[in-house]
């Protein structure tokens, strides 16, 4: 995988529950999946500060919010966010005082090259069943602002509000 065209492809291999009107998120998502698959992964996530958004309306915007308050009190801000509408680096978003950024396609065509060993060995885990889209999606987010040592991480809740 040396395109980011062929990074998406392979990251859209992975099951979409945001596809799946039926799902019972609750039942079958939870935390400690993707909890197992940070720890996998070596992505130390508990020294992040996190601004953790839930409930049911406007988790988005409110995310978004909060992000642009922080960045403009100076604050580096890892933002992550979903849906996206075009491009999946939507979902993962840097915001300093002065500007704004996704993630660039080199930087996850290098991460995903960097974490697929682990994807592939957890792709079909009898433990915890498929890997989705979401869950690697955030892994890389995660990663992606343990690297850019971000000040803070407002993170808009996942499925399920978890």
């Amino acid at each position: 995988m040396n395109t980011y065209n062929q990074v998406k492809k392979y990251l859209d291999s992975f099951i979409n529950y945001e596809k799946k009107v039926f799902f019972k998120y609750k039942k079958n998502l939870k935390l400690k999946r993707v909890k197992f698959l940070l720890s996998s992964l070596d992505i130390n996530y508990k020294d992040l500060r996190v601004f953790h958004i839930a409930g049911t309306k406007g988790k988005g915007s409110t995310a978004v919010y909060c992000a642009n308050i922080l960045a403009k009190s100076g604050f580096t801000v890892g933002l992550y966010t979903s849906p996206h509408f075009f491009d999946f680096r939507e979902r993962i978003q840097i915001l300093e005082k002065d500007k704004k950024y996704l993630i660039p396609e080199e930087d996850v065509i290098r991460i995903v090259k960097e974490i697929k060993p682990v994807l592939e060995r957890l792709r079909f885990t009898k433990k915890f069943g498929k890997l989705s889209f979401f869950e690697v999606y955030t892994a890389i987010g995660f990663k992606y602002f343990i690297e850019k040592k971000v000040d803070f991480v407002v993170l808009e809740t996942g499925l399920g509000g978890r």
